[in-house]
């Protein structure tokens, strides 16, 4: 029963994820899609989707193989995606909060 949900629910988390990668990659051109991130928005759903396969590597009984790739999997794609998620965030913040810092720490690093 369980397991069942876990499919269920990974199943339409999947569903949701190439939804949203498809409007954006249709859309990659509007600026709306450039101003909310554009290609990194594509690493970050591209990395959700492979957290949402990884629950695969926890149901039905462990082998060796999935021991061993279960964790690291499942690291790696919450690790990707909540930087990207940071990222996002720090490039608000300085184009919101620090306006005249920003401009003059982007053209003293731009050289």
């Amino acid at each position: 029963p369980v397991g069942v949900a876990m499919l269920l629910f990974m199943g339409l988390e999947l569903t949701l994820i190439l939804a949203v990668m498809g409007i954006f990659l249709l859309n990659s051109s509007a600026p709306i899609v450039e101003g909310t991130g554009g290609k990194m928005n594509m690493v970050t759903l591209t990395s959700l989707a492979l957290l949402c396969c990884s629950t695969l590597l926890y149901l039905g009984e462990p082998t060796e193989l999935t021991c061993k790739s279960s964790q690291p999997v499942t690291a790696f794609s919450l690790t990707v995606c909540i930087s990207t998620l940071l990222v996002n965030s720090i490039q608000i913040l300085l184009s919101t909060e620090f306006t005249g810092v920003t401009k003059s720490l982007l053209h003293r690093y731009k050289r």
